[in-house]
């Protein structure tokens, strides 16, 4: 039976994904504000130089003849004028939506300790008498600095980290103050957990990721519901119609649920794991979730709440709770290599997310550009996803590397090798979803036009393929370095290193895959000619962009980084062979 990696042990040896998965709900969230501001800009009237004779011209002479589709793309490319809205703000609508959103986050972000201090009426208890000793010496097991507040109109057993930089607080409701008294113990289990939030970072991450999804919710989806209802049924953008955004926006929707809810389940589990540790093995937290699983259960099989659950698969629970049950705590804290391992599930939902803001990012940019004054000439559609679409796929690749890492690094055997090819597979899967839910000219997407239905399937397997090649790498530079980090601090720094590399080649590929897309060369060949075409300019394309130094040097760092792993494989073992520590 093969040995369980050393890095088993150490949960914390491979960074968790949260800062990621936030990145990749930001981009969601603005990229769909920022079609609800191109809906608004609609209802502004057409500038004169967009119904002029000329466009009106060009633009019928471009849809007639079999090569509309090509003669349509150039002709937005070349002269935008056409196709771009007058703008009645100072700075183009993409950049204004970045800002408000953005700004709006942050304020939220910095004033939310303020409030909950204020509207729960918090009071200091770290310099009580009978209670200050105690929480000092907590902090100190801890290793950090924070402010307890108590919170006596709170009869609940639990308490609260929170809390901007420079101000972390941790607040203690009446009952768990009251549990002081009785079961010390079970007290101080559950503010080690609290401290360990602090401790392990996840605070400002988290509130940022609670606050984008109420922006998500209040400016995008509840405006679009209201007001603009009728607008939307009548998009014919796509062959769906309004049923084909509303499509769109659900699974959008859908996506950014899925990064919230797991950014927030994950940092439970990690605190969980990490207070575990600075208290003798977890017990009296154990003892904690044992009595709070069976509260849960005391309703009884036989009652509506819990028939109402029958139906709900076990996967789909765990994919939109907010908090983890108990029973997956208790797991965490028991052997958190495989209660902490990512799941599939997760990859397809970000191989959802990014094949659902490609197009409104890329159409973002290239508007953005022409607001700013880009003369045409200086742009084109597969440079512009180039350069564009790392901003999503990054993200992405990095919650991908991260969930390879942990995997290999944690898990042992051909099971885990096995497992982590599937999360290539299932980012594939979840780019095919999301182009069989946009379908071909969405509402959000780019002004991409149509290729027939054997070159798009070739197109989605050309993206399946890709993502599993670069979770090939990731899973060999991971194979290559397992056996050699002694200490979390290396294998946290090696895992960190090697799943930096992995996002950029994975942002890069993948926005190369799809700048073929809306290469105007490309569109309408059938799929031999269209994967000879793609692949005969991507040597030119990454040339571009990167550019040829970058391109060399990535190309050499993906050889040499796996090579460097064998190697200090090698000397750890003749080390150890001949006795030296």
């Amino acid at each position: 039976m093969r040995r369980r990696p050393a890095a088993a042990a150490d949960p914390f040896a491979v960074p968790p994904a949260l800062w990621p998965r936030f990145l990749l709900m930001a981009v969601s969230v603005v990229a769909a504000a920022a079609d609800l501001a191109a809906l608004l800009a609609e209802t502004v009237p057409p500038s004169p130089l967009m119904t002029s004779s000329r466009c009106t011209a060009m633009l019928f002479t471009a849809v007639r003849g079999p090569d509309a589709n090509s003669k349509l793309a150039e002709l937005m490319a070349y002269h935008d004028e056409c196709f771009i809205p007058p703008n009645p703000l100072p700075v183009p609508p993409e950049l204004a939506v970045l800002l408000v959103v953005g700004t709006g986050c942050l304020l939220a972000y910095w004033l939310m300790p303020y409030a909950i201090v204020l509207r729960r009426g918090l009071v200091r208890i770290d310099r009580m008498p009978e209670l200050g000793p105690e929480l000092a010496d907590l902090a100190r097991t801890a290793g950090i600095r924070v402010r307890f507040l108590g919170d006596p109109l709170n009869p609940g057993v639990g308490g609260l980290a929170f809390g901007h930089v420079g101000g972390r607080r941790v607040v203690l409701n009446r009952g768990l103050l009251a549990l002081a008294q009785t079961d010390r113990p079970a007290f101080r289990a559950i503010v080690l957990h609290e401290l360990a939030h602090v401790r392990g970072g996840d605070l400002d991450v988290s509130y940022l990721t609670v606050t984008l999804w109420r922006v998500f919710v209040g400016v995008l989806l509840l405006p679009l519901l209201v007001l603009f209802h009728r607008q939307i049924d009548g998009v014919d953008r796509s062959p769906l119609g309004g049923a084909g955004f509303w499509g769109q926006l659900i699974a959008l929707a859908v996506v950014v649920l899925l990064n919230h809810n797991a950014v927030l389940r994950e940092r439970e589990l990690f605190a969980d794991v990490r207070a575990a540790r600075w208290n003798g093995g977890g017990k009296p937290l154990r003892a904690v979730l044992v009595a709070a699983g069976a509260a849960q259960d005391r309703t009884g099989p036989g009652t509506p709440a819990r028939r109402r659950r029958w139906w709900r698969p076990r996967v789909v629970r765990g994919l939109f709770a907010f908090h983890p049950p108990p029973a997956s705590r208790l797991r965490a804290i028991a052997d958190p290599a495989v209660a902490l391992a990512p799941s599939v599930w997760q990859c397809f939902a970000v191989g959802l997310t990014i094949g659902l803001t490609w197009a409104p990012v890329l159409k973002k940019v290239s508007l953005g550009l022409a607001h700013l004054g880009v003369p045409p000439g200086m742009r084109s559609y597969p440079l512009e996803a180039m350069t564009s679409l790392p901003v999503t796929a990054v993200p992405a690749g990095a919650v991908v590397a991260l969930a390879v890492w942990r995997t290999l690094l944690t898990g042992y055997g051909p099971r885990a090798l096995v497992r982590s090819q599937l999360f290539g597979v299932a980012a594939g899967a979840g780019m095919t979803a999301a182009g069989l839910l946009t379908d071909q000219d969405a509402f959000l997407g780019p002004g991409i036009f149509g290729l027939g239905l054997p070159t798009r399937a070739v197109w989605w397997g050309l993206l399946t393929l890709l993502s599993w090649a670069c979770v090939l790498w990731m899973s060999l530079a991971a194979l290559a370095w397992r056996s050699v980090p002694r200490g979390s601090g290396s294998t946290r720094t090696v895992s960190l290193l090697g799943s930096s590399l992995g996002a950029t080649v994975f942002g890069l590929v993948l926005s190369w895959a799809f700048s073929l897309r809306v290469d105007v060369e490309t569109l309408g060949l059938p799929p031999r000619e269209f994967l000879r075409q793609s692949f005969h300019g991507a040597a030119h394309l990454l040339s571009l962009f990167p550019g040829r130094p970058v391109t060399v040097t990535l190309l050499a760092l993906l050889i040499a980084f796996p090579l460097a792993g064998l190697a200090a494989t090698a000397v750890v073992r003749v080390r150890g062979r001949d006795g030296v520590g």
